[in-house]
């Protein structure tokens, strides 16, 4: 095998979604794929100012290039920490790293206007799709619960208080997510048991017609 080849078998086993894949390894490859968006994405914000720079174009934020840089490189740092606990602790913890990390990205960059104008309790629902994506339903339902209970605790911190409106429509939205993400956690579950039962039929009728060509063989023989 090529080095081509390695390339593509190891995209193939860690990134690539398959119907016959469980929910386990399901459920590790959306990890994977959220952490190198991530990634791609900080390398990216990383590579913006020098290239700016370099050709002198103003980018409008000179003056939090260093909280860009530090925040990018905090960023990778935990992304390589998370892909270690997969690694060598267990996949649950590297999903629950990953939602503490986005859901303290979000609290991190939280301020007054954001908050009043409702688009933040929004950006909380990021954490909570991506939950329906990486655990059960049980797990989403209490790290969604836990997401609202930051979410009052982040509007106290600037002596606010949620909108009714806009904690309503969170809840809606999340629901739907949950609940879609249990239907389609049950659709490939039947799929694959339909898959497994037509390839066990599959599999006698093979056997049935090796045993009577076999049967009648012997019979032209005698």
């Amino acid at each position: 095998m090529n080095t081509r080849e390695k390339i593509i078998s190891f995209i193939k086993q860690k990134f690539v979604l398959n119907a016959g894949d469980s929910n386990y390894i399901r459920k590790s490859k959306f990890l994977n794929i959220l952490l190198l968006i991530c990634g791609f994405i900080s390398c990216i914000v990383l590579l913006i100012p020098p290239i700016f720079t370099l050709f002198e174009i103003p980018f409008g934020f000179e003056d939090r290039v260093d909280k860009v840089y530090s925040g990018s490189l905090i960023l990778l740092g935990c992304i390589i920490i998370i892909l270690l606990i997969k690694k060598f602790v267990s996949k649950l913890f590297a999903n629950i790293s990953f939602m503490i990390l986005m859901t303290l990205i979000i609290y991190a960059n939280s301020d007054p206007v954001l908050l009043s104008s409702g688009v933040l309790v929004f950006w909380y629902l990021l954490p909570v799709l991506l939950s329906s994506l990486l655990f059960r339903s049980i797990w989403s339902i209490l790290i969604t619960v836990i997401i609202v209970i930051i979410i009052f605790l982040n509007y106290l911190m600037f002596g606010l208080f949620p909108s009714s409106i806009h904690l309503i429509g969170l809840t809606i939205i999340s629901s739907i997510s949950l609940f879609s993400s249990r239907i389609l956690e049950k659709s490939l579950m039947y799929s694959q048991s339909t898959e497994k039962d037509t390839r066990e039929a599959y599999n006698r009728v093979e056997l049935y017609k090796d045993l009577f060509s076999h049967d009648v063989s012997n019979i032209f023989q005698n």
